[in-house]
């Protein structure tokens, strides 16, 4: 049994952070539910169809993300840089620096799921880009999001992304 150990962890028996039929579900294993974890902790981000994370970052820690079902897109935005955009499928890796702001989504018609790895044992908490600016007045968050990135578009950024709640982890794309 891979659990009889404390080397073992099955990813599959922790409460998910996020659990939504339609969207996917997000489980991580830190220090505080893996006591044996030291340096690293894992992440298991599994979509659906048409669905994206939301835009995310760490603030203290580096992120390695495996492909490990189906095909999608990373994108990765640095300051003063153009968004970069990487189509990936199974057993791809990223590594994605502390601070910078990512997102990845699933862009076929079978689940994707990536596996994430971090460089600390108990990171911080992610900092999510759509829930962030949820607290500011609309007229100032679709400024802040259309104006980041240096896009030079009018109206709501998000509007195309058609979610009706905030989910600190996974938003359904329809176009």
């Amino acid at each position: 049994m891979l659990t009889a150990s404390p080397y073992g962890f099955d990813l599959a028996k922790v409460t998910p952070l996020f659990n939504d039929e339609k969207l996917g579900s997000v489980i991580w294993g830190v220090k505080s539910n893996w006591n044996i974890l030291e340096n690293i902790s894992v992440l298991r981000a599994h979509l659906k169809p048409g669905v994206a994370r939301d835009p995310i970052w760490y603030p203290d820690a580096g992120t390695l993300y495996v492909v490990s079902q189906g095909v999608g897109q990373f994108n990765i935005i640095v300051s003063n840089s153009d968004p970069i955009s990487l189509d990936v499928e199974m057993y791809d890796y990223i590594f994605v620096p502390a601070g910078v702001l990512h997102t990845f989504m699933n862009i076929s018609t079978q689940d994707f799921e990536v596996t994430a790895f971090f460089t600390k044992a108990d990171p911080q908490p992610e900092v999510s880009l759509s829930v962030a600016t949820a607290f500011f007045p609309d007229s100032i968050r679709k400024s802040a999001m259309t104006e980041y990135g240096n896009e030079n578009k009018s109206g709501d950024p998000l509007k195309d992304l058609k979610y009706n709640t905030v989910s600190p982890y996974l938003l359904k794309i329809e176009k």
